[in-house]
């Protein structure tokens, strides 16, 4: 780490640029000769210098400083034919040259590049010729795929898994790092967090059909912002194109589990050029419907209980239905203007949204006992825009690049309405005893010993939910940079600036409850004036409201006169299924209920401990930064510099001055806190590129990154609860930003006939790794000391036990390392119809370890004098220790690979993605960990063109209907393996699609 860090010093301060070789520049565009359109990534160098630069995602590029001479430029491309040409630039300060690159002649033929493989193509170019150790996915590859969302693309990378909400990939985890050690960016600007706490962004808002590529950067440089241990993801438009483009995607799509053809997907593009071509205009739109229902089973299980926890039994059995219908939707607007000095500047406004609207029903089934049926209907809006005015120009010598941007994501949960059903164990309803031969399984065998008495079940308990998150941040940025030369060989280029960040963010959360089971049906509600007045269940269902001996509101009431059932997994028997208007028309009568005509006990009482979440914070970063280039003719590249960030942030939180307490729900006072913290980060780094051979690229990287706690852990938060069970939450001022070092090879293997194959290995070695204690059962005020906490408990006595929650800082090291395989290729150079085959595949390693904090039992003697004598007692208490284990959400293997065939306007593709298992948490008492099992996922894409502006597409999508699943592992005791804990079926989708082009 010192070693990198004093050659990025010196090689910054040895390097002080040289007078330029002259003011000479090249600029021009790049195409494919056969189609005119245009190449990304080609390498355009000036021969014997150690000058050049890579294409664009316009096919564009520039060159500067060239000396003031007759010189050779040399154009290259994987999958085309060289190109040179001999430029006197003693005569034009600034030469222009626009290239048509033809395609490789194979056996004496002419090759036609599809589309597919110009997107193939453009990846491979990328990421030869990129700054740094990147992944790309061309616009072609976006395209060709059936990804629901943008996630899903990015998982087809190499290093990428995904986490997984409603069939669909929701984020990205890049080497084994969950989603929020990454940045995510749309055109440079950072895309704002979506969830409540943590820092990931939600991928599945975004419609990948409106962008133009994918950029994955695993090896930051100085220029990019820091806090990206993982990587960074930049999503990419283009500029307008050159002639006038009308796009019109509409599909259709049918759903196999709910046996529905209900769904639809719309985008449209539109793109201009006007006044000489100087100004480009672009539109874009998306609509989508999509079924994302599901059904689930999920067991529990006891660890502890049974033979002092050397055995188990299955305690209850839950089967769900999720009824889901999802909807996106966006739009953009993206204007650019050529500038004089042959740059540009760019506005952008993108705006995507994701509804999701479902019910979700439950039902258990016991070994003995009551029966509970449980039915929660939500709604959920999430929106997200990124507004920008960027530009790339070229003054005064300098390439200069700014940008000012606006972002927000909005999350809205406006309905979330939950009622549970109890149905007593009687010898009429609930549960027969299902015979201990079962008691592990299969758990199909329980279903018969259900009662199923609606008659005799009844309204337990409500529970009215709203959340609300709002991000905003706006950002400044510019960076310069200059070229210069010591010897026609030794080339370089100096690049700094500066960026400026300034976040707002709060939170809002909000529970109610009402214990049905506690008091006979509530008569009375407070009506639109305030007053109290007896409810008026007239002319609705409820007019003839059932209810028990007791007053309780009988489960019936909200049954249709023949209840629809579900049967799960055709095995399972989820009956019944609530009518869901009569679930919102409860609410509607009873949510402003009271218990008596005086309005002195509200119906719905507030949770005092939730709201205790709700926070309000601001955060600043400043940022500066130098990097120097340094070009050894084309064999060697060096690139070093230091980043330095700073962070002023202010969190406003809730604490209680004596704990909550109280039935159904604790309640008590709650106080608003305010704390400040500041932190400054020098972060060097340094890369290598040696280009020994024609066929081959070595990269290395050694650099240091940082990652800022969720939003929720560095608050002075402090609740405590001593109602059900003692509970403290306890926030961390004192948090530290994650610290880690990364380093990076690569090895790239390229041609016309292996196309591209890299190897990469990685290692990373975090620093102050932030964790949270997570409800471990402890007691004594020690333990808060021991941990820096400066609360004081408020329990009786130090022996009294409590949960703690509470993030920390390990002190011990995180560890990640892995390596990634990836191979993409045709085989062109086959004979007849075999050089249509086009291949792909990526796989990757990960491995992980770090210390987090868990529990466990000590025994010790503790002593009384009693009658004249000493009496002992053997005691137990949980004790904090950390241990090592692997990071959560990191599976150790995972791949992708598809294969394709393309003829004449015929394209064919069968692909495949596959997670290895990992563990999805760890439990305080090691018994009950989880473990998210290993998924396969297969899908099928046809496409014919029908004209030269008409093409239809066929997509299946999961054709092996895979079932997503995870299990429990026992660490305590490990001969019991992994035990079946949940499993999710979503089935197959498919979709056919027009695409119009005018």
């Amino acid at each position: 780490m010192r070693t990198i860090s004093a050659l990025a010093f010196l090689l910054l301060i040895a390097m002080t640029p040289a007078p330029l070789f002259g003011q000479s520049a090249l600029r021009g565009t790049v195409v494919d000769s056969t189609t005119r359109e245009a190449l990304v990534g080609v390498n355009v160098v000036v021969v014997n210098t150690g000058l050049g630069v890579a294409s664009n995602i316009e096919g564009d590029y520039r060159i500067n400083g060239i000396p003031e001479r007759s010189l050779t430029v040399k154009v290259t491309c994987i999958g085309y034919e060289p190109k040179t040409r001999t430029i006197d630039f003693s005569r034009n300060k600034t030469a222009q040259w626009n290239v048509e690159l033809a395609p490789t002649v194979i056996v004496g033929k002419e090759f036609i590049v599809t589309a597919q493989r110009r997107g193939q193509v453009a990846a491979i170019n990328q990421q030869l010729t990129a700054p740094t150790i990147t992944n790309i996915v061309s616009e072609e590859k976006i395209q060709e795929l059936p990804d629901a969302n943008a996630a899903e693309a990015i998982g087809r990378l190499p290093g990428v898994s995904l986490l997984r909400s409603g069939g669909e990939a929701s984020s990205v985890v890049m080497r084994g790092l969950s989603d929020k050690f990454s940045v995510v960016t749309l055109d440079g600007v950072r895309m704002a967090p979506t969830e409540a706490n943590v820092r990931g962004v939600n991928l599945s808002t975004v419609a990948q059909g409106s962008l133009a590529g994918i950029e994955l950067m695993k090896a930051l440089t100085a220029d990019k912002d820091a806090d990206a241990i993982a990587g960074s993801v930049n999503m990419v438009t283009k500029k307008a194109p050159a002639e006038r483009l009308i796009r019109i995607e509409p599909r259709s799509g049918y759903n196999a589990l709910e046996k529905s053809a209900g769904q639809y997907n719309v985008n449209a593009r539109y793109g201009e050029r006007f006044f000489e071509g100087r100004l480009g205009v672009q539109v874009t739109g998306n609509l989508e419907r999509t079924i994302r229902s599901n059904e689930s089973t999920d067991l529990n299980y006891d660890m502890v209980a049974i033979a002092s926890g050397n055995d188990y039994e299955i305690t209850q059995l839950q089967i769900t239905y999720a009824d889901e219908i999802r909807k996106r939707g966006g739009g953009s607007l993206l204007l650019d203007y050529d500038t004089p000095d042959n740059g540009t500047v760019r506005f952008s406004t993108i705006y995507n949204q994701t509804s999701r609207n479902y019910l979700t029903s439950f039902r258990t089934y016991l070994q003995s006992g009551g029966v509970v049926y449980d039915y929660r209907d939500r709604e959920t809006d999430i929106g997200t825009l990124n507004t920008s005015l960027r530009g790339e120009n070229h003054l005064f010598g300098f390439q200069a690049n700014w940008n000012v941007s606006f972002s927000q994501s909005k999350r809205n949960d406006p309905f979330d309405y939950e009622l549970e059903m109890t149905e007593s164990s009687t010898n009429t309803s609930g549960m027969r005893n299902v015979p201990k031969e079962y008691s592990k399984g299969p758990t199909e065998e329980w279903i018969p010993y259900a009662w199923n008495n609606f008659q005799a079940s009844y309204i337990n308990q409500a529970n009215d939910r709203f959340q609300n998150n709002l991000d905003k941040e706006y950002a400044a940025a510019l960076d310069l940079s200059t070229t210069y030369g010591i010897t026609d060989q030794v080339t370089g280029e100096v690049k700094f600036g500066g960026k400026y960040r300034s976040k707002s963010r709060n939170a809002d959360f909000h529970e109610a409850r009402s214990n049905y089971y506690l008091n006979a049906w509530p008569e009375w509600t407070k009506d639109e004036n305030g007053s109290i007045v007896k409810k008026n269940l007239s002319g609705t269902r409820f007019e003839n409201l059932q209810l028990t001996a007791g007053g309780l509101v009988i489960f019936q009431n909200f049954l249709d006169a023949a209840p629809p059932t579900r049967n799960i997994y055709n095995k399972y028997a989820l009956y019944p299924l609530i009518n869901r208007d009569a679930l919102r028309l409860w609410r509607q009568l009873n949510i402003n209920g009271y218990l008596d005509q005086g309005g002195a006990r509200a119906e719905y009482l507030n949770n005092f401990e939730t709201a205790g979440n709700d926070y309000d914070i601001k955060e600043k970063v400043v940022a500066g930064y130098v990097m120097n280039t340094l070009n050894f003719g084309p064999l060697v590249t060096l690139v070093a510099g230091v980043r330095i960030e700073s962070d002023d942030n202010e969190y406003e939180s809730k604490y209680t001055p004596k704990p909550l307490s109280g039935f159904p729900f604790p309640f008590g006072e709650l106080r608003d806190t305010l704390v400040t913290e500041k932190e400054h980060l020098i972060l060097p780094n340094l890369h290598a590129i040696f280009r020994p051979l024609d066929f081959l690229t070595l990269r290395l990287a050694g650099y240091e990154a940082l990652a800022r706690p969720d939003f929720n852990q560095r608050l002075l938060k402090y609740i405590a609860r001593s109602a059900s069970g003692n509970v403290l939450n306890i926030g961390n001022p004192a948090l530290k930003n994650a610290d880690a070092w990364n380093y990076e090879v690569q090895a790239q293997f390229f041609g016309n006939t292996i196309g591209l194959f890299s190897v990469s290995a990685f290692y990373k070695d975090v620093k102050n790794m932030y964790h949270t204690i997570t409800s471990v059962q402890l007691a004594g005020q020690a333990v808060l000391d021991s941990l820096g906490i400066p609360w004081k408990h408020p329990f009786p006595d130090n022996n009294t036990a409590y949960n703690l929650t509470f993030p920390y800082n390990s002190t011990r090291p995180t560890r990640v390392w892995g390596f990634e395989v990836e191979h993409q290729t045709d085989f062109k150079f086959l004979p007849g119809f075999l050089k249509n085959i086009v291949f792909g595949y990526n796989f990757s390693f990960v491995r992980s370890e770090t210390w987090s904090a868990t529990s466990r039992v000590d025994t010790y003697k503790d002593s009384t004098f009693l009658f004249g004598r000493w009496i002992y007692t053997t005691r137990s208490k949980n004790v904090l220790f950390e241990k090592k284990q692997k990071l959560e959400d990191q599976p150790e293997f995972f791949g992708n690979a598809s294969l394709g065939y393309d003829l004449g306007g015929f394209s064919f593709r069968v692909s495949v993605f596959h997670q290895g298992s990992f563990n999805s948490s760890f439990s305080a008492n090691q018994r009950t960990d989880g473990v998210q099992n290993a998924y396969t996922k297969w899908d099928v894409t046809l496409k014919q063109s029908i004209t030269d502006h008409i093409s239809v597409t066929l997509n299946l999508n999961n054709i092996t209907n895979s079932v997503e699943s995870s299990s429990v592992a026992n660490r305590i005791v490990t001969s019991f393996g992994l035990l079946e804990n949940s499993s999710n079926k979503y089935g197959m989708t498919a979709d056919f699609g027009l695409r119009i082009e005018l």
